[in-house]
């Protein structure tokens, strides 16, 4: 039923996609800073805190994560259809980007599809920057497959908003 009120909303359907990013992006950040914060102060994790290449490297993940979103969201029916289907996409692709164990370990299908997953280049990213502290230059390639990624599935989300407004 959101498309439907946002069809008949007094503001513009730009402005609405708008203000979706921001407020999805204000929720990745503050996840990321308590993730952080209590990894540092409950787990006593030591990182390295170079702030300007966190902020780059999550808003990039976050452009291709709420890019999928708007895409499925665009499909879905309804909102319980589409947190169905963002679980069904979700739980997998933890297993593809090694969030349970290294990709090393599968299949080289199953690791070439990994590698190819911007949020695989986004944990590569993360961890040699808070773990590893690499310099910057060392993950500017996982730092230009973001924001290529990033930008065309939030151009390709973009568009299945479009489409899916002018369907109602």
């Amino acid at each position: 039923g959101t498309f439907q009120r946002m069809v008949v909303a007094p503001v513009s359907p730009t402005s609405v996609l708008i203000g979706k990013l921001i407020s999805s992006l204000a929720l990745v950040y503050l996840s990321a800073v308590i993730l952080l914060v209590s990894g540092v102060l409950l787990f006593q994790v030591n990182l390295y805190w170079n702030i300007p290449v966190i902020i780059l490297a999550v808003f990039l993940g976050a452009l291709s994560a709420i890019g999928i979103g708007l895409i499925i969201s665009s499909l879905a029916k309804n909102e319980e259809a589409a947190n169905s289907i963002a679980v069904i996409i979700s739980v997998p692709l933890q297993f593809f980007i090694g969030a349970f164990f290294p990709l090393s370990i599968m299949p080289e299908p199953a690791q070439i599809f990994g590698e190819a997953l911007p949020f695989t280049k986004l944990v590569n990213a993360m961890q040699n920057t808070m773990t590893k502290n690499l310099p910057f230059e060392t993950i500017i390639p996982e730092i230009l497959y973001l924001t290529i990624s990033g930008l065309i599935l939030f151009l390709l989300g973009t568009i299945a908003y479009r489409i899916s407004l002018k369907r109602l």
